[in-house]
């Protein structure tokens, strides 16, 4: 463990360092970014957008990163932020698998598009019926979706069957996505918020598989309203 570790590795999900896809390095999947990196995570982040001075409201970026492609100009940042000894691989593209070879068991869904949300999901949840079939299911194994809008957010955090089954009913056309205005889209506080509870809710999952028992909260959904300043979840 590297010395900037060590003010939490008394905490047993300091001691795993997964292999995390990132998909999305935008308001969401940079803040996400960050705070797996600080764990010690090995992460492979993709994006095929630049950053521009509007993203510097929501993201973490800065000026030096403007034109950058977010996926690259990520993965320096998390250099400068979480050491030199983190490990990342960073891609400017669209992250389009093809087989279950191709997505990690892992997996951070902070994308826009849910047509790309329902296609990772599939894929993920394939690879998990390959893995049961072989009898070489991994010991950590989560999909996590993200979605934020400037006053409410959430996560949904999968790591069974019933869990992916529930979550299917909450994918739909990206043709019925709400148009929000451009000056009310994104704020650095709502997405702080919602991927911290997200990276709790990691950390517990992680701390449980190793205890072998659910001693720690790990909600299916996790939904954040800023204006009631409230915090509902759910579980199945």
């Amino acid at each position: 463990m590297s010395t900037a570790n060590k003010r939490f590795s008394a905490f047993e999900w300091s001691v795993s360092k997964l292999k995390i896809q990132v998909i999305g390095c935008g308001m969401i999947g940079s803040w996400m970014s960050l705070y797996l990196s600080r764990i010690g995570h090995l992460l492979e982040l993709w994006d095929n957008d630049l950053y521009s001075v509007q993203n510097i409201s929501a993201q973490f970026c800065g000026v030096h990163n403007l034109s950058a492609n977010k996926a690259t100009a990520l993965a320096s940042n998390i250099k400068l932020f979480s050491g030199s000894d983190v490990s990342t691989q960073a891609h400017a593209g669209y992250f389009v698998p093809t087989t279950t070879a191709d997505i990690s068991d892992c997996f951070v869904s902070a994308v826009d598009s849910m047509k790309y949300r329902k296609m990772y999901y599939e894929l993920w949840v394939k690879k998990q019926m390959e893995h049961k079939a072989a009898g070489t299911t991994p010991k950590h194994r989560f999909f996590i979706d993200f979605r934020s809008s400037p006053q409410h957010s959430e996560f949904f955090l999968i790591t069974n069957g019933a869990q992916a089954n529930e979550y299917a009913k909450s994918l739909f056309s990206d043709d019925d996505a709400e148009e929000l205005p451009c000056n009310a889209k994104a704020t650095t506080h709502n997405a702080t918020l919602i991927t911290s509870l997200g990276m709790a809710a990691i950390n517990n999952l992680i701390s449980n598989k190793i205890n072998g028992m659910t001693i720690l909260d790990v909600p299916f959904h996790c939904y954040v309203n800023l204006q009631q300043l409230d915090i509902d979840k759910s579980y199945v």
